[in-house]
């Protein structure tokens, strides 16, 4: 049994997955929302994926972290990502500046203590959808922005104010690259392009750029640093997205419940060859989290009864 833990309010990833690609997963994944965790009594000797990090609150993170601990305790595992020590988007984009590895930066707008480099755009620091603005080139650009979001009922504190840079190849398209990580293992999962700047959904492919994605898939490059990049984050399961610019990578985020497909109906038929190589690949990944986690277990049943002390403050999770 394999354990996938999740926010309530997105549960479209992990459905379509189910629905449409994998359906032999549903034997084997228990679906458990956070917002749930408070009447888990027991859980089975199994696997466990904490998935959906950024969506969780200060709350739902401690109880998580509880009961990672009993899981812990009992010796049952594996146990894919940590609610209070994985690291969430804000953490993790500062962290890859002071290592080194991004060029751009992305402040809370809470915390912005100087002129940030232009062009910038606005984003939610734990949110999926994408940007909340267009480029903006100067101050006055930045703070008629914030106004209006500020109007629209954004909190401030959720605003990220985060550093362009131009990702477009000599062929004028932006390259968007993947990986998922499941346990020890890492997927390549696709090379979306656009020439516009923000890419968030698979747009039209040339045969050239169908031929250059499944040249990624076979042996994608840079993989040293991609595994990097999980370790310092402390995250077993998840997507990165990045962009390669001056041939390093420059890290988006790290999306710990990515859409892992949209449903069948939103692919061409020339899609289905990349689309098939990766369920197969994280089928099998998967199936290997199950397979170890029997081989491991001393018990039956893990139990759980969370209890009030559990829900009380200790360190805040890695923001």
């Amino acid at each position: 049994m394999i354990y996938f833990f999740h926010a309530r309010a997105e549960p479209r990833p992990i459905q379509w997955l189910l629905t449409d690609w994998a359906p032999e997963l549903a034997k084997r994944l228990c679906v458990l929302p956070y917002e749930d965790l408070h009447a888990v009594v027991a859980l089975q000797h199994g696997a466990y994926i904490f998935a959906d990090i950024e969506r969780t609150t200060l709350l739902q993170a401690r109880l998580a972290a509880a009961v990672r601990r009993r899981i812990v305790d009992h010796g049952a595992g594996p146990i894919l990502n940590h609610p209070g020590k994985s690291m969430r988007r804000v953490k993790l984009l500062a962290t890859l500046v002071r290592e080194g590895i991004n060029d751009f930066r992305a402040h809370r707008l809470s915390d912005l203590r100087s002129e940030p480099r232009y062009p910038v755009f606005l984003r939610l620091a734990s949110s999926h959808d994408g940007v909340e603005t267009d480029l903006i080139h100067d101050r006055a650009g930045l703070e008629e922005a914030v106004l209006k979001l500020a109007i629209e009922g954004v909190p401030e504190t959720e605003l990220l104010v985060v550093e362009y840079l131009d990702f477009r190849g000599e062929d004028g398209l932006v390259r968007k690259y993947s990986v998922m990580r499941v346990g020890d293992r890492y997927l390549p999962r696709h090379m979306l392009t656009s020439d516009h700047w923000v890419i968030k959904v698979p747009g039209p492919k040339s045969e050239a750029v169908r031929a250059e994605e499944l040249a990624y898939l076979d042996a994608p490059p840079h993989m040293d640093q991609i595994e990097r990049v999980f370790e310092l984050a402390n995250i077993e399961y998840g997507r990165i997205d990045y962009g390669v610019r001056d041939g390093r990578i420059q890290v988006f985020e790290i999306n710990t419940h990515p859409v892992l497909f949209l449903p069948r109906k939103h692919y061409k038929a020339a899609d289905m060859p990349v689309q098939k190589l990766f369920v197969d690949r994280f089928v099998r990944a998967v199936e290997s989290l199950d397979a170890t986690a029997g081989a491991q277990a001393r018990s039956d049943v893990v139990p759980i009864e969370l209890t009030l002390d559990d829900a009380r403050p200790g360190p805040a999770p890695e923001s």
